[in-house]
């Protein structure tokens, strides 16, 4: 007789540029953690999968999950793990995304790492910069995704995920905040044992497991040449994927790429900060932290 399935109890529900990539990878070096063998299979977020070609890619080939018997077999590979979990960033703004969770799985638990928005933001954009996606300045690309994410319904982008207080509020709602785990990214960067131990806690497992985080994860690179340029590394990128075995291509890329150091300037930042500030504010009250430093257009930026 089968046993009964194994179902997830916890959940990374975001937020995208935020460190939520290395923090599953962490966890999943922990004996009483199971982690989803693949990363945002996106089940709580059907909408998520008609949103750009890249994701209907992703769905078209099996990386999203969306039929609840194969969300379940992802979860086949649990043997006594006592905290079980995926993550998948699309749940931080999906309007529906926890109250789905809260119907199947009521007692999970919720993490969410939160990046000071002009730095989650500018990541966002050196990401486009780097895949050749975009040539614009970085106001003007916010502007362009501004409109495009104003005409989905539900709203759906780089932009969206940025409010915070709302997406908080939304699953506050649902769970109670016993169940509902609050991180700040700059904490994460500056102190991970101490985040990570934290998260063990939550997630009722032994905390004293050592944390192995020498290896970076999900970083975003850009032209170790800048002459190069994007438009020139682009074109060699699809070249040499379609020659070469995945390891090789990967070794190339690193070589062509490094991680890229600089944020916003001061400007660029202002224009950020008036598009979440009420929403920041919001934040601070509902997490009792001081985030002043949000708000701040003077504010060193963290690696994007």
């Amino acid at each position: 007789m089968r046993m009964t399935a194994a179902l997830p109890n916890f959940f990374v529900v975001g937020a995208p540029k935020a460190g939520t990539t290395s923090l599953c990878k962490y966890l999943e070096q922990h004996p009483q953690i199971f982690v989803s063998p693949i990363k945002e299979p996106c089940f709580f977020a059907p909408e998520v999968r008609d949103f750009s070609d890249e994701t209907r890619r992703r769905a078209a080939e099996g990386a999203m999950v969306f039929d609840w018997d194969r969300y379940r077999r992802l979860f086949d590979g649990v043997r006594g793990e006592r905290a079980i979990g995926e993550g998948s960033v699309s749940y931080l703004s999906s309007p529906g995304a926890p109250g789905a969770i809260r119907e199947r799985i009521p007692n999970a638990r919720i993490i969410m790492m939160l990046r000071d928005p002009s730095d989650r933001l500018f990541s966002h954009y050196v990401g486009a910069c780097a895949t050749g996606a975009t040539t614009r300045g970085f106001v003007a690309w916010m502007a362009e995704q501004r409109a495009i994410e104003a005409g989905r319904r539900p709203a759906w982008g780089h932009i969206t995920p940025g409010w915070y207080a709302s997406h908080l509020s939304r699953y506050l709602a649902v769970f109670p905040a016993s169940q509902v785990c609050v991180l700040l990214y700059d904490d994460y960067v500056q102190t991970p044992e101490r985040v990570y131990r934290d998260v063990l806690k939550f997630l009722d497992v032994d905390s004293d497991f050592p944390l192995d985080a020498l290896e970076r994860h999900n970083v975003t690179l850009v032209p170790r040449w800048p002459r190069l340029g994007h438009r020139w590394i682009a074109p060699v990128r699809r070249t040499i994927r379609a020659v070469l075995p995945r390891g090789m291509t990967d070794r190339v890329h690193h070589a062509l790429m490094k991680p890229r150091g600089i944020g916003p300037r001061a400007d660029e930042r202002d224009e950020v900060i008036a598009l979440y500030e009420s929403d920041i504010r919001e934040l601070q009250r509902l997490i009792g932290r001081d985030l002043s430093a949000w708000l701040d257009a003077r504010q060193s930026a963290a690696t994007a």
